[in-house]
Formats: C-alpha cells, sequence, structure tokens
C-alpha cells in the first residue's frame, strides 16, 4: 500500500482542483458507518450523527454477486450495533477494513452493511443521499476486478506489471532512433478499469465520477484517478506508470465530466450529459426500476453544476433546459422498451438497452460547428409527476408538442432489395419500411443500386442493429430517410404512424456564417394511442438528409389535411423563416412552401 499512500499524499499536496474540491466537500458522515478502529479493535456500527467530532471516512464500491451472505436488516440492526464478527465479513470486506486501517481512517462505507437492506423506507432515504456519500469522501476503494463480493480486493501480481519491458532498438530502423524504449500495453487501462468487471454495473458509473479519487484494485496493479492539477485533464497512474500514465492510454475513459462549462459554448453541457447517459445505460442493471434512482447522484450533480434553481428542471432522464434538442436520441438493436412503467416514451430511461450517443450537438461537434441547428417544432406544456425523492423516478409524464405532421405507414419485413423494388411501385402514400437482416455481414438497404446505410451492425458483437428506411416515392424520385425504432415489434405493419419533425440542420458558409443548404431534418415517429384522441407514445427517430429533406418539406406543404386524419390543428401556420434562417430562397429551393400546417400533440 506504499505507492496508494505516496499517491494520496501528492493529491493532497499538489493537485490543487483535488485540495480545492475537498475543500468545498460536506463535513458530515452519512447516516450510518463501519467503526473499523485499529487493527484489534472490534469491528461495529455506529450512527454519524452520534460522532461529534467529524473524521474521514473511504467508501467501498465493489459488485454484491450472486448473493450477499453479510448483509444489514432489522434482524442484524443490534447485532451490528454491538460488534460485526470479522470473520463473518466477506473477502472483498474484511480486505477494505484491512486496507481503511493501513490508511489510517477509521470509518468505512459500504452499502450492504450501512442500508437497512429489508427496510424499503431506509433504502428510498439513502439511495437519495447515495451521490453525497461518494462526493464526500476521503477517498473510494474499488473492487475493480471482482464480480463478487467474495472475490476480495487484492491479486497475485504478475512480473509482467512488476518488472518494465524494454525494447533495445537498433542503429537502422524505420521508424524509431536507435536506443532502449519502454514498451506498454496502451489497452492496459480500458481493459484492466473501464470494462472491468465492477464497471459494467449501472450503479457504479456515479460512485466512480462523484468520488474525490479512486484506488483501483484491478487484475494485474494498482490504479489511481483523480482530478488532478486542473479540470481539463485528470491525474491516472498505475504501479507502472506510479508518476502518471500517458494521456493517450486513458484519453476514452469518462471520468472528468463536471469541467468547467465553456463560456462560449453554453450548450456543451448538453454533449456532457449525453455522454453520461450513453456510458450509463450500456450498463448493468439488475433492478430495472433503478434507472432513474441509480443516476440521480449524477443528475444533483449536474444540477449543482449549471446553477438551476429548481429541481422540477429535470424531468425522467432529461432537462428542461433546451429540452427539444434531447429529443433525439436513438437505440441500438439490443435494446428494448420497458414494460412496466418508469418514464414517458419520449425519454431515453423507458428503454432497457444502450442509448446510442449521436444528439444533434455531438453531430455538431463532429461536423467542426459549421451547422446551424434550428427547432421546426416547439414545446407547448411539460408535465411530470414524480413518485420519490428528487430527480429520481416518475409516475407519469406528458410532452405536448406544436408542429408540422405527416400520416405514413410503418411495414415490417424482412424484404431485400429486388422485394423493395416491387413494392415501391404499388405505394399510393409515403411509408416507413423495417428491414431486420438475419446476416450481421448484410449491413444495408438497397434501392437502384445504392446502398442506404441506414442499417449497420455492431462489429464488435455481430449484433444487428435495426433501422428503418423511410421511403418516400415523390416527384423527382424516391427519397430515403434512415433512422431507428425504439423496440422490437411482431406482426407486419403497425397502422397510422405520424412521423413529427423536431430540428433542422443547414450547412453554413464557413466564410459568412450563412445557411447555404438544407443538410438534415430529424424528427420522431409516433403511433396514437387506441381510444385517447391525440395522444402519441414515440416509437422511434428518422432523419431526412440533403435532397430528401427538402422534398420532406415540399411534402408537408403539399399535404391534403383531410388524409391526415388529425383534427388537433392550431389556428397558425408555421413560416419556413422559423426554422430555415437566412436567405433561403438564394438555396435555389424558391418554390418550397412559405408556410406549413401546424398540429398539438401529446406524447405519453
Amino acid at each position: 500500500m506504499s505507492q496508494a499512500k505516496t499517491w494520496i499524499e501528492q493529491c493532497d499536496h499538489a493537485h490543487s482542483c483535488c485540495s480545492d474540491g475537498r475543500a468545498r466537500a460536506k463535513r458530515v458522515l452519512p447516516t450510518r458507518v463501519i467503526d473499523v478502529g485499529h487493527f484489534e479493535d472490534d469491528i461495529r456500527l455506529r450512527n454519524g450523527s452520534d460522532i461529534h467530532d467529524f473524521e474521514e471516512y473511504i467508501a467501498l464500491s465493489h459488485c454484491w454477486g450472486q448473493a450477499v451472505t453479510l448483509k444489514l436488516q432489522h434482524c442484524t440492526l443490534v447485532e451490528f450495533y454491538g460488534v460485526i464478527a470479522r470473520e463473518a465479513l466477506p473477502k472483498t470486506f474484511a480486505d477494505a477494513v484491512t486496507v481503511t486501517r493501513d490508511l489510517g481512517i477509521r470509518y468505512l462505507w459500504i452499502d450492504s452493511l450501512c442500508i437497512i437492506q429489508d427496510s424499503e423506507e431506509d433504502w428510498e432515504n439513502e439511495a437519495a443521499m447515495m451521490w453525497e456519500v461518494y462526493a464526500n469522501s476521503y477517498l473510494n476503494l474499488s473492487a475493480t476486478a471482482s464480480s463478487s463480493s467474495q472475490q476480495g480486493l487484492f491479486r497475485t501480481k504478475s512480473l509482467l506489471t512488476e518488472l518494465p519491458c524494454i525494447v533495445h532498438v537498433e542503429n537502422g530502423h524505420r521508424h524509431f532512433e536507435e536506443g532502449a524504449y519502454l514498451a506498454y500495453d496502451a489497452t492496459e487501462w480500458e481493459r484492466s478499469v473501464d470494462v472491468a468487471p465492477l464497471n459494467t454495473r449501472a450503479w457504479v458509473l456515479q460512485e466512480r465520477l462523484l468520488a474525490p479519487r479512486v484506488l483501483h484494485f484491478a487484475e494485474g496493479q494498482l490504479f489511481w484517478e483523480c482530478h488532478g492539477l486542473d479540470a481539463s485533464q485528470g491525474f491516472r497512474a498505475s504501479e507502472q506508470f506510479p508518476a502518471g500514465i500517458p494521456l493517450r492510454y486513458y484519453q476514452d475513459s469518462r471520468r472528468q465530466i463536471f469541467r468547467q462549462i465553456p463560456q462560449d459554448d453554453p450548450k456543451s453541457w448538453l454533449r456532457i450529459w449525453d455522454s453520461i447517459v450513453h456510458s450509463y445505460t450500456a450498463r448493468n442493471l439488475t433492478k430495472s426500476n433503478d434507472k432513474l434512482i441509480a443516476l440521480s447522484g449524477l443528475a444533483k450533480q449536474m444540477s449543482l453544476s449549471l446553477q438551476l434553481e429548481h429541481e422540477e428542471n429535470y424531468i425522467a432522464g432529461l432537462w428542461e433546459e433546451n429540452l427539444v434538442f434531447q429529443l433525439l436520441w436513438s437505440t441500438s438493436g439490443a435494446s428494448t422498451r420497458s414494460e412496466e412503467y418508469r418514464s414517458p416514451s419520449w425519454s431515453w430511461a423507458s428503454i432497457d438497452g444502450p442509448i446510442l450517443s449521436d444528439t444533434p450537438f455531438n453531430k455538431m461537434s463532429r461536423w467542426g460547428h459549421h451547422q446551424d441547428l434550428r427547432p421546426v417544432s416547439s414545446i407547448s406544456n411539460v408535465v411530470s409527476m414524480p413518485s420519490g425523492p428528487s430527480f429520481g423516478s416518475v409516475t407519469f409524464a406528458s410532452l405536448t408538442m406544436v408542429g408540422p405532421l405527416l400520416k405514413t405507414k410503418l411495414v415490417l419485413s424482412k424484404a431485400n432489395h429486388q422485394s423493395l423494388d416491387r413494392e415501391l411501385l404499388q405505394w399510393q402514400q409515403p411509408k416507413l419500411r423495417l428491414s431486420i437482416f438475419e446476416d450481421p455481414e448484410q449491413v444495408g438497404v438497397f434501392y437502384d443500386d445504392t446502398q442506404w446505410n441506414s442499417l449497420s451492425s455492431d462489429r464488435r458483437s455481430g449484433t444487428p442493429r435495426a433501422g428503418y428506411d423511410f421511403v418516400m416515392p415523390l416527384a423527382g424520385g424516391t427519397h430515403v430517410g434512415s433512422g431507428t425504432l425504439d423496440d422490437h415489434y411482431d406482426g407486419d405493419r403497425i397502422p397510422d404512424v405520424y412521423f413529427l419533425p423536431i430540428l433542422a440542420f443547414h450547412e453554413l458558409d464557413r466564410a459568412q456564417g450563412r445557411p447555404v443548404d438544407i443538410s438534415c431534418i430529424a424528427g420522431l415517429v409516433l403511433a396514437p394511442i387506441e381510444d385517447f384522441p391525440g395522444h402519441f407514445r414515440r416509437i422511434g427517430v428518422c432523419a431526412f438528409d440533403s435532397n430528401p429533406a427538402v422534398e420532406l418539406l415540399y411534402h408537408l406543404g403539399a399535404q391534403d389535411p383531410t388524409q391526415l386524419e388529425y383534427e388537433e390543428a392550431v389556428e397558425e401556420k408555421l413560416a419556413i423563416d422559423k426554422f430555415v434562417f437566412g436567405d433561403w430562397s438564394a438555396l435555389g429551393q424558391d418554390s418550397l412552401p412559405k408556410g406549413y400546417a401546424q398540429y398539438q400533440v401529446t406524447i405519453l
């Protein structure tokens, strides 16, 4: 543990961000802590409020495994306040006690021993405050390599991690000068930390991100991470690189998410939150109803970082501020919608499985900010009814929007490009087509010898991603938009599907800063709720790029209102100037409709 002590001392005295953060931390102990005493003392449970002089405490992150043999329950409460038998502790807990004592810290927090596991009330109260437990801790011990509490913290070290691997390069090498080089596995951090057993758990994400510093007990060696010298680049180290791991070896790690939001890019926090959601939803959650609760600590921290005045600004995993820009999340082929209600269909929290990190602002970032992004539809009302502590679950939520609406049909098929070609000739109105390929290597829908990359495979897992093509046989040719469905659907047809455009993207002239082309229109695919007129559920997203986007605008303007079979029209038409900014007539699209009928839709 000598190396760990060196890292702690360095963090305390040389890292300005770490010392500043710890100075701001609350000097309050959790509701209950484990008093580990000194080396031969008894171990027992104590109430934090009974400890009048504040002392530091350490928190443990661990995988429960199939069964935790020792946990706090009503029947063990009195016993634990008296003494917790050392021999009864699972190996990970016993190792955590040893490390805590060795570091000179008296108190330890372990969820299964400090929260009454058979009390729903105690669990809800403690879950709401768990983010503070980790955020205010002295150190987070992470049982990173262990998949259960029986496996312990420590591993037998390999000589490969003890001894440096030196490669001697002789004179005349094509790429390197003559000399001795240290060889290192560039994937070591990812393999040993980011995708280790513990970090596949959804709950652990906020534990890791909120803790001021983390000591990882990995498979081959110890790893360290903290905020470091500044907020833009944290400090990470290993026993092989005790003075700091080179940045290029951990640049994909998502620890530094609460850095200062740039003043010239106020919406950058949406990209940060999007990254959190993407990382969180890719992890495992034992109880699906914990979907929002297990993220509530990070939501609370984000709210504090944004200095939001009201907790109501956070609605089922999304933020009321700039909400329209957060609606176009998409799913992977491994995702399904939860059968039990925990959030509205327009929230990613209604989905079991990974949410793709593909929000409009991420797209703009990849495109170098040479995009102008404008809402097409507007939000007129949001209703949310929380079911418990703030930033947690909801019992009901609805979203009312006003915008253009296009009626179509969704056809599910495994058709190849030949049958797709034949059916296009028979379609009398726009249709959404979902093609799911059984062959993971087949990654596109073909039409007229053109491959539309609306479907793709996850090359790492070989799992086909569900996607669909929005095919419109209009004047000037057939135009295709691509997207994904939120869930798998049985049967051949889902009738009465509607497309609600949400955002319009425009290419910007880099020199003059004005729109030069409509590059994309993206929106939601909605299905009406039976016997509930005017109310819909989200079933997917769809986007039209370049020419198809222009054709979509033509079709929306020319649509016969009687064919829409929807009566919730509003009086005011949507002027094209509202979402196509600049001299849109100079885009070569003078014949675009000047106004579009708008409809009010409520999405549940």
